[in-house]
């Protein structure tokens, strides 16, 4: 797929641009649905839920969190 953000060709599985780290693609912040979408889209096409930059952004301080979470908890293993 070609990158909206800088124009370079990524595999389609990619959720980040790895040349800007912008999203690409999430997954539907309803509940009900959690399909993944594309970034770029307002309203998801499968449930019609509206697409908002608050979520977007909740949902990368969450996955951060968990990340660190994994890394703090991991024990050390020389």
């Amino acid at each position: 797929m070609k990158c909206p953000h800088c124009g370079d060709q990524h595999e389609d599985d990619c959720f980040c641009c790895p040349n800007s780290g912008k999203i690409l693609k999430l997954n539907c912040v309803n509940p009900d649905c959690k399909k993944l979408i594309d970034a770029s889209y307002s309203f998801c096409p499968y449930c019609g839920h509206p697409v908002v930059v608050q979520d977007i952004e909740d949902m990368i301080r969450e996955k951060q969190a968990e990340e660190y979470y994994v890394l703090a908890c991991t024990p050390f293993n020389p």
